[in-house]
């Protein structure tokens, strides 16, 4: 983690900090996860990391931020690619109304 973080104060690379979000989602700081998703996801406007939508929706979630992540997982069901993570969107959104 140190090193990814470390790279990304180097180079300000989006893929970078997406690496940070994941490894924290997976340790399940959701906070700093929501944090580093953030960086990126608020400024992708040509919807390169369109993908890691979900994966930030699950971190709202899991931090408490219902109402963003249901916005998350409405816009990963509307343009994401993969049908399993859309019907696993889907299952999400639903357990949060």
């Amino acid at each position: 983690m140190d090193q990814y973080t470390k790279a990304y104060g180097e180079v300000k690379d989006k893929d970078i900090a997406i690496k940070i979000a994941k490894t924290h989602l997976l340790l399940r700081d959701y906070t700093k996860s929501v944090n580093w998703f953030n960086r990126v996801l608020s400024k992708d406007k040509a919807n390169k990391y369109l993908e890691e939508r979900f994966l930030y929706g699950r971190a709202l979630k899991m931090a408490g931020s219902t109402t963003e992540a249901a916005a998350e997982f409405k816009t990963y069901i509307e343009t994401g690619a993969d049908p399993n993570l859309k019907a696993w969107a889907e299952t999400e959104l639903k357990e949060l109304s």
